[in-house]
């Protein structure tokens, strides 16, 4: 790369090229929103200080890139951070199921004696209410059953039903994901929920934080003065990890 620098020619010619135009938006992007996330008191970590990722061992199948699910960095650090923090006998809540393609993965690192519990609207006869955005409609309404990729799974428990309508208190689980409707209203009530009933030691996981705007971001940074939450590097997931002592909302 050094003699491209030197070389300006071949170092425009290099950006040009598709694959690296893209890998260098991608990675400019990514730097950007870890940046503004710095600035709203959402600092950024590498997976490597959450987790001793040397040592852990990773299971993954079936999973594809598509509108509505993680990136492949993301599911990696979403099992990585299940892998290393969920004990025995410990449970996981997911929040937006859509086509089972993180649950069925994630499914896949837990403990053998863990179930892994998703919530997500009726795949038929869905009436939104005015807290959901078009971005959240259109993906709901692109679901097919057939297309559920954790469906037989021993360990997943499915909920179809409004998670702001689930009785949070009728699971018990240590680690969640939420990655549901992402209007302000309803990302607040699934936070406070998971974190009331979240049991301690646990951990929390958020999808779709791009540090400068969107309803996720607009309550993390209305919550990183309460609680010490944490943008893993590579991706658009925050953490936060939560002991006995910490306040339940």
């Amino acid at each position: 790369m050094t003699e491209h620098l030197l070389r300006p020619y071949k170092l425009l010619r290099l950006l040009l090229e598709p694959g690296t135009r893209q890998s260098t938006i991608a990675s400019l992007r990514q730097s950007y929103h870890a940046h503004l996330g710095r600035k709203m008191g959402v600092p950024e970590v590498q997976i490597g200080e959450l987790v001793d990722a040397d040592t852990l061992e990773l299971t993954l199948k079936r999973f594809k890139v598509g509108a509505g699910n993680v990136t492949y960095t993301e599911l990696l650090s979403l099992c990585m951070v299940v892998k290393g923090y969920l004990r025995p006998g410990e449970n996981f809540l997911e929040i937006g199921t859509f086509d089972g393609n993180t649950i069925s993965n994630i499914a896949l690192n837990v403990p053998e004696t863990s179930t892994c519990y998703t919530i997500d609207l009726p795949i038929k006869a869905v009436e939104f209410g005015e807290n959901y955005l078009e971005g959240d409609k259109d993906l709901v309404n692109a679901r097919q059953e057939a297309r559920l990729k954790h469906r037989g799974r021993k360990n997943i428990q499915q909920f179809y039903t409004d998670s702001a309508l689930f009785d949070f208190s009728s699971v018990v689980f240590s680690g969640a994901f939420i990655d549901g409707a992402h209007h302000y209203e309803m990302v607040k009530k699934d936070t406070e929920n998971v974190i009331k009933h979240l049991k301690r030691p646990g951990f929390v996981l958020w999808h779709d934080y791009y540090g400068y705007q969107g309803d996720v971001a607009k309550l993390l940074h209305e919550l990183c003065g309460r609680f010490k939450i944490r943008r893993i590097a590579g991706t658009n997931i925050c953490f936060l990890s939560l002991d006995v002592q910490d306040e339940r909302w």
